[in-house]
Order: structure tokens, then sequence, then C-alpha cells
């Protein structure tokens, strides 16, 4: 998106324009309640026009970004150092960085974070709080090692932490996130979850680091390159904290590589169930060429694990979810990959807190799926191998409190072969039960304390 030059804001009832001088490459669009504002790097906003100029103390963004930042083991932070452009202006390919860096998306200069050598990157943007600025995308080239990984961390405008994203999927058909299929930095756009959406912050601490499953490892180095980073101001959203997601992440309570899921409680579940004539065991993985599963399986959707449905032979696989009752929890969505046969189908049958079921989604078809083959191909890429696909619930049971949910993946056709499977991000909000509803009546019992959302 090429952005205009100048500023549309809002006095009154009433729109006015000023001066295009003041903003050649950064757009407002506050003619209603919110501000539209992409940070693409140019010396429009405030940043210098020379390659390899020095972001930290010259690139405020006036009205929007009032300082930036760099740390983490990969710069060089020592107080005394003199040419302190590890973070810097570049041009793009033939700049004055590495030589290689993807070309900008907007104008003709982006980010790169350059860094000394090994460990993890990590870049703060100090937002103006008076513009309650909310994160709604950025743009991720890596020029660092094997499994790059992005981070974000949101810090709500009294600089409280509230919590971060992690990016680690690549696009299909590349090796890394960030990477072409060369392997060369290419940009990746990189969204923002939906409980941060909208929500003001005062600072964002963007990362990168070659993932590695020890937090304490540095790992290889962690270069990149950032643009057109899209903010919206005037904000006025609230963190949700009634989401949870099971991603089967190590700093959840699950087990490393290959690890046995089933007959285990961590966080909301308090069982995993593995049945089905197909089923061998429900492990934790690492996904594509880094699992101990499948080697073409996908890369997990988020962080760096997921759960894999591993088979003993052909037949459906059935996978349980018992859920904590007093947490109300409701499905939204969750990240389905088929390593199955074609056609495929997946059942999710749900369960109300009466321990009754209360219906089914079914899902078969992947839009994305192999050419003139997407009925039946759920799950799987336009190659034929395992894709992740994001898959949501139907609406009347987007707000039905759970007591367990059973996820059964089968081969749809007479032959009944094999349907191993994953799945990731299980996403989930806390549910108001309904007047009169079981659930409301315990509640009554208890009392209020504890309830993530208030009753009305």
């Amino acid at each position: 998106m090429f952005i205009s030059k100048c500023w549309s804001l809002k006095r009154g009832n009433s729109c006015f324009a000023v001066s295009a001088a003041c903003c050649a490459l950064v757009m407002f669009l506050i003619c209603g309640s919110a501000a539209a504002v992409t940070v693409s790097f140019e010396a429009g906003e405030g940043f210098p026009d020379a390659d390899g100029a020095s972001i930290p103390g010259a690139g405020a963004v006036p009205g929007v970004v009032l300082s930036w930042e760099k740390g983490g083991p990969g710069h060089n932070n020592s107080p005394d150092r003199t040419d302190d452009n590890d973070f810097q202006i570049d041009h793009g390919p033939g700049g004055g960085g590495m030589g290689d860096e993807p070309n900008p998306l907007t104008g003709s200069q982006i980010a790169l974070s350059r860094g000394d050598g090994n460990g993890a990157h990590q870049i703060t943007m100090n937002l103006d709080p008076a513009g309650k600025y909310s994160l709604r995308s950025w743009n991720y080239a890596n020029r660092g090692n094997v499994f790059p990984n992005a981070t974000a961390h949101y810090y709500n405008l009294d600089g409280d932490l509230i919590g971060s994203n992690s990016w680690l999927r690549p696009r299909s058909g590349t090796p890394g996130l960030g990477l072409n299929a060369g392997w060369a930095p290419d940009f990746q756009k990189l969204t923002v979850s939906e409980q941060f959406q909208g929500v003001p912050l005062s600072k964002v601490v963007f990362g990168s680091k070659q993932y590695k499953a020890d937090s304490n490892d540095s790992g290889l180095g962690g270069h990149f390159s950032m643009e057109d980073i899209v903010l919206e101001g005037n904000s006025t959203g609230v963190h949700d904290q009634s989401w949870t997601r099971v991603s089967f992440e190590s700093d959840e309570g699950y087990g490393g590589l290959g690890s046995t899921i089933q007959g285990t409680s961590v966080g909301p579940v308090t069982s995993w169930g593995l049945s089905g004539a197909g089923s061998g065991n429900l492990q934790i993985d690492h996904g594509n060429k880094d699992g101990v599963g499948f080697e073409e399986m996908d890369d997990p959707s988020e962080g760096r694990a997921y759960a894999l449905s591993n088979g003993s032979g052909n037949g459906e696989h059935v996978v349980t979810m018992d859920l904590d009752n007093s947490l109300n929890l409701a499905l939204q969505s969750f990240f389905f990959q088929s390593r199955g046969n074609y056609p495929g189908k997946l059942t999710v049958e749900y369960f109300g807190l009466d321990e009754q079921s209360a219906g089914t989604d079914v899902f078969t078809d992947n839009p994305a799926g192999p050419a003139g083959y997407t009925a039946g191909s759920v799950g799987v890429g336009a190659h034929w191998g395992p894709e992740s696909q994001y898959l949501t619930a139907s609406a009347q049971f987007q707000d039905l409190p759970l007591s367990k949910l059973v996820f059964t993946s089968q081969h749809d056709s007479a032959n009944n072969w094999g349907a191993h499977f994953g799945i990731d991000d299980i996403a989930f909000k806390t549910a108001i039960p309904e007047p009169g509803s079981l659930a409301l009546l315990v509640l009554a019992g208890v009392g209020l304390v504890g309830l993530r959302k208030r009753l009305i």
C-alpha cells in the first residue's frame, strides 16, 4: 500500500489537510474514530536519508514514534561504542548492510537490524501515548540462520507487558519465516493476533532469533529487516484476557519433542485421550524436517510445537480433550493438518457442561488444496503435503461452555485407510452461561469470585 503524501486529520466533525511536506510517506486516516498509520522508514517520515545511517536517536516519527532502541545479545550494546549503526537504514539489494536485503515494499528504504554476532536481536519502538496506537501488522525478512523465529512483545499505556506473539511458520514453498524459496531474505507479512488488535500500546519490542528449544541458548545470528509497520491510532480496545490458547509449548507445561500427550493433564485440559483403530500415539512434534514423526509434516502455526496423532495402522484417529468445566471455555478456532489419505474428513463434537453432546462440525474441504481436488482435502496443501489449515467453530458453538471436545480424523471412503493428523493453536474464549443453565446455577452456588467476565 503506497502512503499518501499528506495527513488527513479530524477537527470537530470535519477533516482538513496538513501540508504535504510534513509527512511524505506516513498516512493518517482520521476522518472517523481511528487512524491508520504506516511506518516505512522513509526520509519524509523523519528517518535519515542515507544508507547505513543509524536509526536509534534519529528515527522519531512526529506524533507516532518517540524513539527506537536496540538490544539483545546479537547487537553490540557497549556504551562506549561510536559506530552505533547496527540498526540502520538500508536501500535493499546492494545497499550498505549485508548486500542482499530485499527490495522495499514502499518507497526506497527499509530498516535493517544488522548486529555484531550470534544471538537474538531486539528492536524497541516507543510510541507516542497521546496517539493511542495499536499494532496491526509488520513485515519481516530474515538474514540470520535456519529456523527463523520472529516475536513481538506488547506493552499497554501503563508500560505493563500484556502479552506476545511468536511467528515461526513460513509461507508455503519456502524454507523459513521471512525467506524466499532460494533462502534469500524476503518480506513476509506478520499479523497481530486477535486479543491484541485495537489495544493502545506504549511500546512494541520486536525480536528475531534462530529458534532453539532451550531458551537459555542464544543460538546463531538473528539479523533481520523490517518494513511497513501498520499502526492504528485512537485505539479504544481493551486487552481481552478471556482468550485461552493450547499450543503444546513447553512453557504451557507440555513435554519435549516426541513426548506422549495422552493421559496427561496440562493447564485448562484435565485429560487428553486417544482412541480409534488407527491411533498409535498422541505426541509432541516440531514439524518439517525437525520432528520425530513424518518429515513432511507442516511447521507449527505458532511457536515450536504441535500435537501429532501418529498411527499404528489404518482406521480413524480419535482425540478427546477434556476441559476444566469451571473455566467455561468455548472453542473459537484451531489449525489442522492431515497426513492421512484422500479424501479426508475431520469431525469435531462439542459437549456442554452437562456432559451431553451438543452437536458436531464436519470439515472436508480446503480451498487452497490441490487443484481440482479441494473437496476432501482438509488439512492438505496445494502440493498434496500436510498443511495447517485455519478452521473455526460454527457460530452456534462459539458461545457454548464446554466440558470436552472430540476430534475424529478419518479417511472418508469405504477403504478406511490411515488418518494421521496434527493440531495446533486451539483457541478458546470464556463464555457467559445462558440464564438458567447448569453452569450459571453452579456459579450462583459458589459466588462470582474468579469470573473473567462480568455476568450481566
